[in-house]
């Protein structure tokens, strides 16, 4: 590796000679962890994260020498003209399931949980009566305990394995209160914040665009088609952000987002059209295909939809119960807006929408604080178990916090609803602001902040 990179270092950069160089390297062999040699693009464990994650459960024979890691930078360099071949769903598929130590069968998991919505799941699930490992997973197995109760109900769900209904959560011991959780959140938020903005936002989607001027179209409709989706019951973020990029694999979330249905509704039937006609028997996002409709008239009324929004700092408390229905707003009289109803479609998701927006610092009015929180009923009990019984809507959470916290403590660093949202639907962050109340250590904190 040290001789060849120096000769590409030194070779003439003519015109077309990175691209001779690659044809080259197309027959290198290298030497895979079994010793054999093998042509290169065939190899694993040198695709950053992911081929990383694979070559611990993938078979010998193609995963790359751990050798090549001393040549270091010299390997990286001559890794640039290496051929780069993924490998297919059913190799992966059967690299899964005859994974036999729990080391092995741990990463799967974590690999699985990555590539939820890729076509290796559908190969599994395929082959779900051959049995082994996978289909005899609970959610307490070992090799999933590393996992958010929420995933491992994901994961086994997406696998076709039954897994148990939700569980109630047990109500937070006595010792806790909100200047309890406030405290907890200011030591341990940062950690749990990234995890809940990795299952909450795809990848693809650069949150910080929802400030740009003019106004970002995928941003926003990203932002909407989350709150769309929290009329559903029982589903997880993670779900949400999957059927997204479901979408986005085949081309349609880009026509969505960047198509207007009054100038192009024949590219937006054509998504009913692939869907309907496509030969699968997976059902597994007919629910949110569903919403169709609803993403239709948003995107429809786009820009409407997003001055309404934008402009809420600058409403007066009276008038801030129209913004999902412009039609009956007073304040609007005479303004030219007349888009339909967003009442029905929202509902709880406009909670998600203004915190979102808040935490992008689009708004920061103390009346878009006080819209921020979603009176979900795990949260309306959550607060019950806190002793306060009578709180039934986002204003009436904003006033209690600001009541025992103060307007500062209320938004918990930028958080707003965040915090409580996961005490009361995350096993593992109730047990860690027990822990952190209990001065124990925090190594759950510090679990999670590794597998980011």
């Amino acid at each position: 590796m040290s001789a060849l990179a120096s000769i590409l270092r030194l070779w003439p950069s003519n015109l077309g000679e990175s691209s001779r160089w690659r044809e080259e390297a197309a027959g290198l062999l290298l030497r895979a962890r079994n010793g054999a040699w093998v042509p290169a693009k065939a190899l694993i464990g040198r695709l950053g994260m992911e081929g990383e994650l694979l070559a611990r459960f993938a078979p010998d024979s193609v995963v790359l020498h751990p050798d090549y890691v001393s040549a270091g930078r010299d390997f990286h360099y001559v890794e640039e003209y290496l051929p780069h071949r993924p490998p297919d769903a059913s190799s992966v598929a059967g690299w899964c399931v005859n994974a036999t130590t729990n080391e092995q069968r741990t990463a799967v998991a974590d690999w699985l949980i990555r590539n939820l919505y890729g076509p290796v799941i559908n190969v599994l699930r395929s082959h779900r009566e051959r049995g082994g490992w996978l289909f005899d997973l609970q959610e307490d197995s070992s090799s999933l305990q590393h996992l958010a109760v929420e995933e491992r109900r994901l994961l086994l769900s997406l696998l076709g394995v039954a897994a148990s209904a939700p569980d109630v959560l047990p109500p937070l011991t006595p010792s806790i209160d909100l200047h309890a959780i406030h405290g907890w959140w200011a030591e341990r938020g940062e950690v749990w914040l990234r995890k809940f903005d990795e299952r909450l936002w795809p990848a693809s989607v650069d949150r910080s665009a929802l400030k740009a001027e003019p106004f970002d179209r995928t941003a926003w409709m990203t932002l909407f088609s989350l709150g769309v989706f929290r009329r559903y019951g029982r589903v997880t973020d993670q779900q949400h952000r999957g059927f997204l990029d479901f979408l986005s694999t085949r081309g349609w979330w880009q026509t969505i987002c960047e198509v207007d249905p009054e100038l192009g509704a024949e590219a937006w039937l054509g998504i009913l059209r692939a869907y309907g006609e496509e030969r699968q028997t997976d059902t597994v996002f007919e629910l949110w295909m569903d919403s169709f409709p609803r993403l239709y008239r948003v995107a429809r009324w786009l820009n409407e939809y997003v001055h309404l929004f934008q402009t809420l700092d600058r409403r007066e408390s009276g008038f801030a119960r129209f913004l999902l229905s412009p039609a009956s707003d007073p304040s609007l009289s005479g303004s030219g807006i007349d888009a339909p109803t967003l009442s029905g479609i929202l509902r709880l998701g406009q909670h998600l929408v203004i915190r979102e927006l808040l935490r992008a610092d689009v708004l920061s009015s103390p009346i878009a604080k006080e819209m921020a929180f979603a009176p979900r009923s795990s949260v309306i009990n959550l607060m019950s178990g806190l002793g306060y019984s009578d709180v039934d809507n986002s204003s009436g959470i904003f006033r209690v916090l600001v009541d025992e916290l103060g307007e500062e403590g209320a938004c918990f660093g930028g958080a707003y609803d965040i915090p409580l949202q996961l005490l009361a639907t995350d096993s593992a962050a109730v047990r860690d602001v027990e822990r952190w109340a209990d001065g124990e250590s925090d190594d759950d904190a510090e679990e999670w902040e590794a597998g980011l």
